[in-house]
Order: C-alpha cells, then structure tokens, then sequence
C-alpha cells in the first residue's frame, strides 16, 4: 500500500512538519539517514526506506523502527482535535 506521503517523497517532493520547536522534513534520497540538530530533524529515505516506513506508519498510538533507520524510534501519540470552544471533536491516535 502506498501512502500519499510515501508517493510524494518518491516523486521527489520533501513533506515537511512544523512544530513549535522543531521542523521534521522527509526527503528522497538515494541512501537513508537522518540529521538531527536542535531545530531540525532531517530524514532522508531511499525507496526501501519509503516503503518500511508506509507499511508502519498509521494514525494509531504506537511506537516502531524500520531496519533501513538504524538508532531511530517513530513514535505516534494520541492527539485530540478540539473546536475553538475546547471540545474534543476528533482523537487521532
């Protein structure tokens, strides 16, 4: 199953996730790795990469590795979706 992250990433388009203090960016590579810096974590992921990572990756709390990512942890944490009066409208995860 191929995911609109993992087919935007082979086309060559980075996918990008910006936090308050961090900015994850996942990119096409022709070799995986991964550069963290303080306001940076920066993946770089070859086709087997891509395809280990959308087999994985669900909006569900959990936490994996993919082999093609050595000393790296994905882990996906319950959200809750609120309106702007403070309900809960939407949990993900």
């Amino acid at each position: 199953m191929e995911s609109c992250y993992g087919g935007r990433i082979l086309k060559g388009k980075k996918l990008t996730l910006a936090g308050p203090d961090v900015q994850v960016i996942f990119e096409r590579a022709e070799q995986a790795s991964f550069i963290w810096t303080t306001h940076e974590v920066r993946f770089a992921l070859d086709n087997i990469a891509v395809a280990e990572l959308s087999d994985r990756l669900h909006p569900k709390e959990s936490e994996f590795v993919i082999p093609s990512l050595k000393d790296v942890s994905f882990q996906i944490v319950k959200t809750n979706i609120t309106d702007q009066d403070g309900n809960i409208v939407k949990v993900i995860g």
